[in-house]
């Protein structure tokens, strides 16, 4: 889970399937209306599926970036295809690399000044510095899963 690419129809469905499940565990039935805050609040959820991807993501983002250079799954990360090779028709477009790229960009471009091209050029090696300070990698993953949703 902490490697796939979720889009947006993969996060709806998520949250569909959430929802149903908190419905049956608290005996809702369908066409009560209640608000999904309120059905979230009737069974103590803390953070939700959408969230905790995000959450796990990341963790597993800064867990990579702190391996040695040697270690398979860093090495895999930072490869990049030979250049005649082409990705197969269908399938997600999106990787891990380029999630994380979008998802960093609100943590660390705006708050350290840098420009777009900068960033687009620098971002990896910014998140790589924050990662070795765990505490600070931290909170930027509690921030990351926050803003899950938006």
């Amino acid at each position: 889970c902490e490697t796939w690419p979720v889009r947006k129809s993969d996060q709806t469905r998520l949250e569909v399937f959430e929802r149903q499940c908190q419905r049956r565990i608290t005996r809702i039935p369908f066409n009560k209306r209640i608000s999904n805050e309120n059905l979230g609040v009737l069974v103590n959820q803390k953070m939700s599926v959408a969230q905790t991807v995000t959450s796990r993501r990341w963790t597993y983002l800064g867990h990579v970036l702190r391996m040695k250079d040697s270690r398979i799954p860093k090495q895999t990360f930072y490869a990049i295809p030979p250049i005649d090779w082409k990705r197969p028709r269908g399938g997600v477009n999106a990787t891990l690399m380029r999630q994380t790229c979008k998802e960093a960009e609100q943590f660390i471009m705006k708050p350290y000044g840098l420009s777009r091209k900068q960033y687009n050029r620098d971002w990896l090696y910014h998140l790589a510095d924050l990662a070795s300070d765990r505490h600070q990698f931290r909170q930027i993953v509690v921030v990351a899963s926050d803003t899950a949703l938006r």
